[in-house]
């Protein structure tokens, strides 16, 4: 049973800023490349979700997040696309429309996530 109190438990925020500062870094520094920070966002995509649904580390999040990425290259690059055509679209409306893009494309990534770790996504 879901109670108001839930929504307020926050039990991996050290392993997701941890997360978080290690792929900013690394994209900040591979961002002269031009594609590094994309090869990045791309690879990371799922660390987070990791972290906070199989309890993981930032470190052992980010690796199995390159690996789902890779096994399923296809897929994710299909996301990835889509989730940054969305964000465009959110962006051209003078950035109120990503109050709406913004859910639609993270509920996108999750269910993606979902389906790759082969569970039903709720």
């Amino acid at each position: 049973r879901i109670e108001f109190k839930v929504f307020f438990v926050f039990k991996h925020v050290g392993n997701v800023v941890i997360a978080s500062l290690l792929i900013g870094a690394a994209s900040g520094l591979l961002s002269w490349t031009g594609i590094g920070s994309i090869a990045v966002a791309f690879f990371t995509m799922f660390a987070i979700l990791l972290i906070i649904d199989k309890n993981m580390g930032a470190i052992d999040a980010i690796k199995l997040s390159s690996k789902m990425a890779w096994d399923n290259v296809g897929t994710v690059i299909l996301l990835y696309v889509a989730v940054a055509i969305l964000s465009f679209i959110g962006t051209i409306a003078l950035f109120v429309g990503l109050l709406v893009t913004t859910p639609v494309a993270l509920i996108a990534t999750a269910y993606v996530y979902r389906k790759l770790q082969h569970e039903i996504p709720a």
